[in-house]
């Protein structure tokens, strides 16, 4: 799947807004580092992943398995960009929403037995 946005005026202006209010308040806390802040191309972020990761096997190396269930606890599904392994190339939202709903399914199959 390929998503293809642009921002309009409206939404540039209220970019370049919030921009200019972060560097005022970052200020009241000291000076910059040399060529910060800046702000970094459309698309582009930071997305932490792999901090409550997704694993094969219960053996140390993850939390949960890959339905999202924590090893050893039940009835308790997990979700967020944490459970992706490790770090990707692109955005991991829709990979993030994608194992949500498998977990949700998992979790709702076995509540109804």
């Amino acid at each position: 799947m390929r998503i293809a946005y642009e921002l309009t005026e409206r939404e540039k202006a209220e970019l370049e807004r919030a921009r200019s209010v972060a560097v005022r308040v970052a200020a009241l806390f000291g000076n910059f580092l040399p060529g910060m802040p800046r702000v970094m191309p459309a698309g582009s972020s930071l997305h932490y992943m792999g901090t409550y990761r997704i694993g094969p096997a219960d053996d140390g190396t993850s939390v949960c398995d890959s339905y999202s269930r924590p090893w050893g606890i039940e009835g308790l599904v997990l979700a967020g960009n944490g459970l992706i392994p490790t770090a990707n190339a692109c955005n991991p939202t829709l990979t993030s929403v994608a194992l949500a709903v498998r977990g949700a399914r998992a979790l709702a199959a076995s509540a109804r037995g």
